[in-house]
């Protein structure tokens, strides 16, 4: 399995294991729910024949009957224009692709931090809670992050959210996840009014060189829009990554 895949896979497991959040895998899927239809909503892990339509559409009705999340990821490469249009026909349309991207550090070492500028992990409840805010407001849209999951997921080693600061003020913000083989970047968000000065990209490469021992590549999954900021910064595109919703 593509290491991006796999640590996106491993990522919604260790969500899973949090208090808040219901977990069930079988042999076919995996799926993640959050209360009150709060993040994560997403069926992961589908085991897709050849024909992947047909079974698409009978784990995502079985999901859906059971009051378990409606969207799904999968790997976009298995799927042409005859199976999204049987599966459109059945009310399961493609709302996302995710451009999978990895980097084996071959990054330049990170320069020194702009002036009144300050990254560092995230601790805190006050810390979390901003972090959350930054999040739902800039990046989230139906679906939002509970804060109560947020400060669960800050107990477990597996994760590490990371901040910038300008001027003592949270303005960019991503979170780690380490499954001890890759790290995978998720929640990298911006602040609309500081974006275009460098901030997320110095927030990247100060996050990737401390994970530059640790495990062999960081990988993340990106909007199109997005692709020639993280080339710039050594990922190179691995993969697609679609998210289907059942209507």
């Amino acid at each position: 399995m593509n290491e991006n895949i796999n640590n996106l896979f491993n990522f919604y497991r260790e969500v899973g294991a949090c208090p808040s959040v219901s977990l069930i895998e079988e042999e076919c899927f995996g799926a993640v729910s959050g209360q009150n239809k709060d993040w994560p909503q997403m069926v992961f892990g589908l085991n897709l024949s050849r024909n992947p339509a047909p079974d698409l559409e009978q784990i995502l009705t079985k999901t859906v009957s059971a009051n378990l999340p409606e969207f799904a990821v999968c790997d976009a490469d298995i799927f042409n224009m005859k199976t999204l249009k049987i599966l459109r026909e059945k009310g399961i349309y493609p709302v996302k692709i995710w451009t999978l991207m990895n980097t084996h550090y071959s990054a330049p070492v990170p320069p020194e931090q702009q002036a009144n500028v300050k990254i560092k992990k995230l601790n805190s409840c006050a810390e979390i809670d901003a972090f959350t805010s930054l999040v739902n407001t800039e990046l989230m849209q139906s679906v939002k992050m509970n804060p109560i999951l947020a400060k669960e997921m800050i107990e477990k080693n597996a994760f590490g959210f990371y901040g910038l600061f300008a001027a003592g003020e949270l303005v960019s913000g991503l979170l780690a996840y380490s499954d001890m083989i890759n790290t995978g970047l998720y929640f990298i968000v911006t602040k609309r009014a500081f974006r275009g000065k460098g901030l997320a990209a110095e927030l990247i490469r100060y996050v990737t060189s401390l994970y530059r021992q640790k495990t062999n590549k960081v990988v993340l999954q990106a909007t199109q829009k997005a692709v020639p900021l993280y080339a710039r910064l050594g990922f190179s595109v691995c993969g697609k990554m679609v998210i289907f919703w059942k209507r």
